[in-house]
């Protein structure tokens, strides 16, 4: 699972640090490259974001007792949220 999310985040967040490293360099690279793909390297980044949770969710058991023991809803409390073993 680790290799899969570091996958994505770097196929992710790679191309974007190389055209901003890019960009320091020349002027022209960020007027002619970064501005045009500079939103599609946004929504890349926010897909990889939503990924990850999927990822998570799908591959460790663990991640999804937490997720469902802390975010788990009573209809007599509403949501309740544990931090340090107190319950709020």
């Amino acid at each position: 699972m680790l290799v899969v999310v570091v996958l994505s985040f770097v196929l992710t967040e790679l191309p974007q640090g190389v055209l901003a490293l890019a960009s320091a360099v020349d002027q022209r690279i960020f007027d002619n490259v970064y501005v045009p793909l500079g939103d599609v390297w946004d929504v890349l980044v926010l897909i990889n974001s939503s990924a990850n949770f999927i990822l998570y969710c799908s591959m460790s058991a663990q991640f999804r007792a937490t997720f469902k023991r802390v975010f788990s809803v009573h209809s007599d409390r509403g949501m309740r949220v544990q931090i340090d073993g107190q319950l709020y």
